[in-house]
């Protein structure tokens, strides 16, 4: 059970990653990209978009990392009572 609940801990840190990875990447493209002779973060829908992105991905690793510090001191809990 506990290599099952590593593993999902490694797999929801690591989606965190990509999400973060992603959002950098499309933060970089919309940067560049021209439309209508101005970049498309000078558009506030597609900041509003950014900003999103970037609230989701943050969340998901918070709640990945609280998940992985409750999952320690479950741990540590255990360990303090077989001894």
């Amino acid at each position: 059970m506990e290599a099952l609940t590593y593993s999902r801990l490694h797999n929801a840190l690591g989606a965190a990653g990509v999400a973060r990875r992603a959002l950098l990447e499309a933060a970089g493209y919309a940067s560049r990209r021209q439309a209508f002779g101005n970049a498309l973060t000078a558009y506030p829908m597609l900041q509003d978009e950014l900003l999103a992105l970037l609230v989701s991905a943050e969340a998901s690793f918070a709640l990945a990392f609280e998940a992985a510090t409750a999952f320690e001191r479950a741990q540590g809990a255990a360990l303090d009572t077989e001894t």
